[in-house]
């Protein structure tokens, strides 16, 4: 069992995600993995972390307007 979701398990994980997301999160999730000394539950923990600060990885690219009240 590795300790990082694969890119399918990631994608059954964040249904809604922009698939560039999901892709990066799959290159990426095996080196902080590593980098940190992260186990399964802790993935699952920051898995879901980046769910609740992303909306799931729906997050698209963001303009400033400058209009402010």
């Amino acid at each position: 069992m590795t300790m990082h979701p694969a890119r399918d398990e990631l994608a059954r994980m964040y249904p809604r995600a922009v698939p560039g997301w999901i892709d990066a999160l799959a290159d990426l999730g095996p080196k902080l993995c590593a980098h940190y000394g992260i186990d399964r539950l802790e993935w699952c923990h920051v898995a879901g972390q980046i769910a609740a600060e992303t909306d799931s990885l729906t997050l698209r690219p963001m303009q400033e307007d400058m209009r402010y009240s």
